[in-house]
């Protein structure tokens, strides 16, 4: 098989040869019959070695210290053929052996320092052998031969990132933008910034978004949102409203701008948040998206008078939408809970009924409200039956939610199924141990089997807990027991013995 490639090879060498030969005899007026002038010989030598190691190559692997003898050869003969240096180097760097590749890399770009080609190729190699420095100078070289090549503009970007010389990096990276093609220079900006969100670094990932908000118009809006929401997890509340009020500011505001600013202003400042959210009422022409928004902030602010026309109008405004994506993205599972919520919290129990099954034949598996519905049920002793049937549809999904397991106690207790009833609060309690309402409902559950110690001690655990419920307050005067904060701070830390645990 060697033989006949060889046989082959030296054929097209031959060929090669005397096509050179022609061409050089055609242009120093020497006849094709006369011999090789010391300019043919060489270039023959040359070929004939770049032949040979080519043929190495082949049979060796790009590895072969025979082709990297055979090329070097060959360059000696043709110092400055860059595809043959370029080819050396290659073979170099595979045999780890970057001093050779760079000398060989160095001498093309000796032969013409104003080729990019040459000048991109040896900043590349000086690259691959970690000579960062030299990289970064050769890389800048290159771009003065050729400022369109964006990949460059890239790659020197990295080079001064892998230095935490971020400015560098974006001085470049703001270079590149300019002459060469944007959505590359944002595909890299976006990937550092994705790069250091993934490692839980939001301080430096932050920067890169910004940097993003800045040069990408079309995509500000998601780049300001988002940097609303790294800004709060970082816990920079004011670089949060900040960026959130240019967002709000914009040509083509989004509701989400004016959602998230408000939010992150109501807990310190609600007539500032409440400010937001009229205002927005106002750009955005009633957006469903805004009245919801206000809806719930009345509701938190328990002024269910006000928060429900607004439920009503935001709901009232999708209708007028139309299609049903729209619907579904706007009257979500939270938009009917927030609203069933609002009627139950003011004692409007049957429309509140109405809104959460509305809310079922749209999303019949929330466990959300199927545990609200079977729980306002089991608070008012109505439609036991039917509360079971809810949460145990819940409980299918979730068997293990702490919540709906203390929705299935209260309903057995208001069954008067008190052991069924321990056993479920006491499985909710088992995950979580400290929350008010699980223990309230346990002292019930004692008092009505009559174990008044048990009662007491977990009315007053619960009373620790949450000292604003004011029916547990009532229900411990009611029972003798002094709510003074001092009497329940000395009540032991152990339960006295429990039955039926």
């Amino acid at each position: 098989m060697r033989a006949r490639l060889l046989f082959i090879c030296c054929s097209l060498l031959c060929l090669i040869g005397c096509t050179s030969v022609q061409l050089e005899a055609g242009r120093s007026n020497t006849s094709v019959g006369s011999s090789l002038s010391t300019q043919d010989e060489v270039f023959a030598k040359a070929l004939a070695h770049f032949g040979q190691g080519l043929l190495h190559i082949a049979e060796e692997g790009r590895d072969s210290l025979s082709a990297l003898n055979e090329l070097q050869a060959a360059a000696k003969a043709d110092p400055g053929n860059h595809n043959l240096l370029s080819q050396i180097a290659v073979i170099a760097l595979l045999r780890k052996t970057p001093e050779i590749a760079i000398a060989a890399l160095e001498s093309s770009y000796e032969y013409d320092p104003k080729s990019y080609k040459r000048s991109v190729d040896l900043a590349s190699v000086y690259h691959a052998a970690g000579k960062r420095e030299l990289a970064i100078e050769a890389y800048k070289r290159a771009l003065k031969r050729d400022n369109t090549q964006t990949p460059v503009y890239v790659v020197l970007a990295g080079l001064y990132l892998a230095g935490n010389e971020t400015r560098q990096a974006f001085r470049i990276l703001a270079r590149g933008r300019k002459h060469g093609q944007e959505d590359l220079i944002y595909l890299f900006t976006y990937e550092q910034a994705k790069r250091f969100l993934g490692r839980g670094e939001l301080g430096l990932a932050i920067p890169w978004f910004e940097q993003l908000a800045i040069w990408d118009k079309e995509r500000r809006p998601q780049f300001y949102q988002l940097l609303g929401e790294l800004h709060i997890a970082n816990s920079d509340k004011p670089s949060a409203i900040n960026v959130l009020t240019k967002a709000t500011k914009l040509p083509a505001p989004s509701p989400a701008a004016f959602i998230n600013l408000a939010a992150v202003l109501l807990p310190d400042n609600q007539e500032k948040g409440f400010a937001v959210l009229q205002s927005a009422r106002l750009k955005l022409d009633d957006h469903p998206a805004i009245l919801f928004a206000l809806a719930c902030a009345f509701n938190d602010k328990e002024d269910y008078e006000t928060a429900i026309p607004l439920f009503e109008e935001s709901k009232r405004r999708v209708a007028e939408i139309g299609p049903e994506t729209t619907r579904s993205n706007l009257l979500t599972e939270a938009f009917y809970l927030y609203h069933g919520a609002a009627y139950e919290r003011s004692g409007r129990i049957e429309e509140a009924e109405v809104v959460f099954k509305e809310c079922l034949t749209y999303y019949p598996d929330s466990g959300r409200i199927l545990n609200y519905l079977a729980y306002m049920f089991a608070e008012h002793s109505i439609k036991l039956d039917e509360a079971l049937g809810h949460i145990n549809r819940a409980l299918k999904g979730e068997v293990d939610n702490p919540a709906y397991r203390d929705t299935l106690g209260w309903i057995y207790f208001q069954q008067g199924r008190f052991e069924d009833a321990l056993h479920e609060i006491n499985t909710a309690r088992a995950t979580m141990p400290d929350d008010p309402e699980i223990l309230n409902h346990l002292g019930d559950i004692y008092n009505a089997m009559g174990n008044r110690e048990q009662s007491h001690f977990y009315w007053k655990r619960s009373f620790i807990l949450d000292t604003t419920d004011t029916t547990l307050i009532k229900k411990l005067q009611e029972h003798g027991i002094n709510t003074d904060a001092t009497l329940i701070e000395a009540i032991e830390a152990t339960p006295p013995n429990t039955i039926g645990n």
